[in-house]
């Protein structure tokens, strides 16, 4: 039983978040859009509990294609990151 009040209150509280934040998350995705091309959001796969793969979602803070590029960074300068990553 102590598992569905968790879930319930979980989901209430995660709701209740997303409406507070949202519009957080507004202003974020008109910076990124307008900071640079490409799509808001930064789409990757990543391996769960029980080795299960899920989508993670996150605001992009790279170029377009950056994840391509290499890893190499020289000090504090990367030019990888866009404005609104920084």
């Amino acid at each position: 039983m102590y598992v569905f009040y968790k879930r319930i209150f979980d989901t209430v509280v995660a709701a209740l978040a997303l409406v507070l934040l949202s519009p957080l998350f507004l202003i974020i995705g008109f910076a990124v859009k307008l900071d640079s091309a490409g799509p808001v959001f930064f789409q990757q796969k990543r391996v769960g509990l029980h080795q299960k793969v899920f989508s993670m979602f996150k605001f992009r803070t790279m170029h377009p294609g950056a994840d391509q590029k290499g890893l190499l960074t020289i000090g504090n300068e990367d030019s990888r990151i866009t404005r609104t990553g920084k």
